[in-house]
């Protein structure tokens, strides 16, 4: 943002043009193009901010039904070894149950021993299932992980974009009201003229000269900066921006190197896949 070029052009348009003549839309472009602000028609900045809404709202559900399902599998994570740790506790004292029965039996199997022979053999296996299904998880753990990074990048990245648009549009909507600004402005510049006229006794004295657009941007600056600090956002009467909301979205189950860099993730990816090839090559030959 260029202020000397502000400061100038708009010096030139009051220069050039009678108060009465002041017209808003042309002094809004004026300071636009000074600005380097490309101002669009106003149904192009409502569909250009429509659509970066939608594209928010979209990736907002994406990385809320990602975090679900890690969730979910987090859940049932715990439930396995939960019932692993029951199997394997089971097994042990069916095992030791089976074999002080045996050894007081001196060898003898009755059918309540082969019950429990059984028995012990489905706890064994079902503790191996159990190992098996905890190591597909854990590599669907992994993948969702990588996922909810990728989809909470999405986010930020929409949510920034969205609230970028929705602000150029509100800045190129409040332009026009500064027409209402030419009246004091003109009127304090020619005042300043004058005074300054007095101080350097019209011109001899030049190292009191002051750049008299400039003060006045400076000093309308400061206010609206304090104007700024203390100005609370309502997201009653703003709808775009209560869709949008002003902090980055909280994300979920996501890792910084991943949610940072899109290569370390492919890399990831790649890897995470190549775990995934292995682990049905064994799986079928077991």
């Amino acid at each position: 943002m260029n202020i000397d070029n502000a400061v100038h052009s708009i010096k030139q348009y009051f220069q050039n043009t009678p108060t009465e003549q002041v017209n808003a839309d042309v002094l809004a472009g004026t300071i636009a193009k000074a600005l380097n602000i490309d101002i669009e028609s106003e149904q192009s900045q409502d569909k250009k901010l429509s659509d970066a809404v939608q594209v928010f709202l979209d990736a907002k559900a994406k990385h809320q039904a990602d975090s679900e399902e890690m969730g979910n599998i987090l859940t049932a994570i715990e439930n396995c070894q939960q019932q692993k740790r029951a199997a394997k506790e089971e097994g042990q004292k069916a095992e030791g149950d089976w074999r002080l029965r045996f050894r007081q039996l001196r060898g003898a199997i009755t059918d309540e021993m082969k019950q429990q022979h059984l028995e012990r053999i489905a706890q064994r296996e079902l503790a191996g299932e159990l190992d098996g299904l905890l190591a597909e998880l854990a590599l669907n753990k992994d993948r969702k992980a990588l996922e909810c990074s990728a989809s909470a990048s999405t986010l930020r990245l929409a949510h920034k974009e969205a609230l970028v648009i929705y602000a150029q549009r509100e800045f190129t909507r409040a332009l026009p009201l500064l027409a209402g600004f030419a009246h004091a402005f003109k009127l304090k510049r020619h005042a300043l003229e004058l005074e300054q006229y007095f101080v350097t006794q019209n011109g001899r004295f030049s190292e009191y000269n002051r750049d008299i657009e400039k003060d006045i941007f400076r000093e309308v600056n400061e206010y609206l900066k304090q104007l700024a600090d203390i100005y609370p956002f309502d997201v009653n009467n703003a709808p775009e921006l209560a869709k949008i909301g002003i902090s980055t979205p909280q994300v979920n189950y996501t890792n910084d190197k991943f949610l940072s860099s899109p290569c370390a993730r492919n890399r990831a990816f790649n890897e995470l896949r190549e775990r995934e090839a292995q682990f049905k090559q064994q799986d079928s030959l077991s």
